[in-house]
C-alpha cells in the first residue's frame, strides 16, 4: 500500500495581500522602546520633585532653626560715659568759652574764673583761674553761666569721649545662659541708613534686689560698637533695635549666669 501524507506548502509569494495583513496581526507583539523611555521619564519627574520638596522643608526647618538661635534685642540705646570738667579750686566763673555739643581738645582753656590766693605774707588777693578740659571730646550740655561759684567737685559741665560710646541692651534673665562675651549683634536705627554691628563687651550683674530703669526679670548687656567712625558721629540716647547671634563669639564660652574665676 502507498502511504500518501499530505505536507502543508508554504504561502505563495503572491498570495493575497488581505490573508498577509490578517497574518501579521496574529504574530505577537514586541514592545516599543519609546514606551519605555516615556515611563522611565515620568517616573523621573517624580522622583525629582519629591526631592526638591523635601530639600524644601530641609530648608525650611533650617531657617527656623536659624531664626530661634537669634535674640531679639527690641531696645538698644547709644551710651556715652559722662566726663565731668572741674575747677582745680574755688572761685566764681567770669567767662565761659565753650557751649553745648561742641568739639574740645585736651588742655583747651573753657572758662576763666576770679579765686582767693594768699601771698607770701598770708594776705589773700584775688586771681585769675582757668579750667581746661581733661582730654579730647564733645560737652554734652551747656555749662554753669558767669557768675556761678564753682568748687572742686563740682562740674562747670560734663563732656564725652565719642570714640568710647557703648550700646546698652536688656535681656530677659531666661536667655542670659545663652548670651557670652564676643557674641555679634546686627542693630538698625529710624533715619539711619547704615546697619550698626556690635559686640557684646560684658554683662552687667544684679546687685541688690533692684536696678534702677532694669526690669526684675531682665539683665543688662554692654556692646561695643564695631563702626567706630560711624557711631562717633552719632547722639548719645539713639535707640536702636534688631539681634543678637548667639551662634557667634568665642566657642565654648560660658553664658552669663557664670561669673567665672
Amino acid at each position: 500500500m502507498i502511504d500518501i501524507t499530505e505536507t502543508p506548502l508554504p504561502p505563495a509569494q503572491n498570495s493575497d495581500p488581505v490573508d498577509a495583513l490578517a497574518l501579521a496581526a496574529q504574530q505577537p507583539r514586541t514592545r516599543r522602546p519609546k514606551a519605555n523611555l516615556a515611563k522611565w521619564r515620568a517616573r523621573f519627574v517624580v522622583l525629582v520633585m519629591a526631592g526638591a520638596a523635601a530639600g524644601g522643608g530641609l530648608a525650611i526647618t533650617h531657617a527656623k532653626s536659624q531664626a530661634a538661635l537669634q535674640l531679639p534685642l527690641d531696645t538698644v540705646t547709644l551710651t556715652a560715659q559722662p566726663i565731668p570738667i572741674e575747677p582745680a579750686q574755688a572761685g566764681q566763673l567770669t567767662d565761659v568759652l565753650v557751649k553745648a555739643q561742641e568739639r574740645v581738645h585736651a588742655g583747651e582753656v573753657l572758662a576763666r574764673m576770679t579765686v582767693m590766693r594768699a601771698k607770701a605774707d598770708g594776705k589773700l588777693v584775688k586771681s585769675t583761674a582757668t579750667i581746661t578740659a581733661p582730654s579730647d571730646g564733645i560737652v554734652s550740655d551747656d555749662p554753669q553761666p558767669v557768675g556761678s561759684a564753682l568748687a572742686p567737685g563740682q562740674a562747670l559741665v560734663d563732656m564725652y569721649d565719642p570714640h568710647a560710646l557703648t550700646l546698652v541692651a536688656s535681656v530677659p534673665l531666661d536667655e542670659l545662659q545663652h548670651v557670652s562675651a564676643g557674641m555679634t549683634a546686627t542693630l538698625q536705627a529710624d533715619g539711619l541708613p547704615t546697619t550698626v554691628h556690635a559686640k557684646v563687651q560684658r554683662i552687667v550683674p544684679r546687685v541688690g534686689n533692684s536696678v534702677p530703669g532694669i526690669p526684675s526679670d531682665e539683665a543688662e548687656i554692654v556692646l561695643q560698637p564695631q563702626e567706630d567712625a560711624l557711631v562717633a558721629q552719632l547722639l548719645p540716647g539713639l535707640q536702636f533695635h534688631g539681634k543678637l547671634d548667639t551662634t557667634s563669639g568665642r566657642q565654648n564660652a560660658k553664658g552669663g549666669v557664670y561669673v567665672g574665676r
